[in-house]
């Protein structure tokens, strides 16, 4: 480890050196340890490195380090300090072809959340990175749980985002969600949409009964 606490080849990701990073890992080295401290592994680092915060030269040597170390024995659902895991942390960062990488996986668990409540298909339909929600749509496709229960009010997924006024997201968690799913104070989503304004939602969820 270096000074930082980080392994040789979490270094070598952090600066982008792919050769480096691919030397080690031809060498068997373990690519589950963890950084001193916020307890990143380097699949975690690999999943910072997104199209928009990386030259193309970097950002295509780290994709392909990334998908050398899923080919190996590697805890893809390892979480760090804050409770991120490689996923949530590739959608955090935008990294759309990490995110896919990932899915392809059968051991990634797509429910875990980190510290503060953070599902994967919440951040992923909160995320101004992915408006178009196809990454939503991916999670779900794959088997994110839609009916989660947010925090202690009881809200599930769609409450949650009808009280954030994500009147899109809200629109398409419609066809993917237990409409009649009351909280803790006794509340649907038709009820908390019509308090919010949410017109075009309120409409839709009739629609849809």
């Amino acid at each position: 480890r270096n000074t930082e606490g980080a392994t040789l080849l979490i270094d070598a990701i952090k600066r982008g050196d792919g050769f480096s990073a691919n030397f080690l890992l031809d060498n068997n080295c373990d690519v589950n340890l963890t950084t001193s401290g916020t307890e990143d592994t380097a699949l975690h680092y690999i999943a910072t490195y997104s199209r928009e915060t990386s030259d193309p030269e970097t950002f295509k040597a780290m994709l392909e380090v990334g998908r050398n170390i899923l080919s190996m024995k590697v805890d893809v659902n390892k979480q760090n300090s804050k409770g991120y895991t490689p996923l949530l942390l590739a959608i955090s960062s935008g990294h759309d072809d990490m995110i896919d990488e990932l899915l392809k996986n059968p051991e990634t668990d797509l429910n875990l959340e980190t510290n503060d409540g953070k599902s994967a298909l919440m951040m992923a339909l909160l995320s101004p990175k992915f408006l178009d929600l196809n990454v939503a749509k991916r999670l779900i496709e794959n088997g994110a749980e839609t009916n989660e229960v947010v925090g202690d009010s009881g809200d599930n997924l769609l409450q949650f985002l009808i009280n954030s006024e994500a009147e899109a997201a809200a629109m398409f968690m419609c066809d993917h969600v237990n409409l009649n799913f009351r909280n803790r104070q006794g509340l649907t989503s038709l009820h908390l949409a019509s308090k919010k304004g949410l017109s075009k939602l309120v409409t839709k969820m009739l629609l849809c009964g």
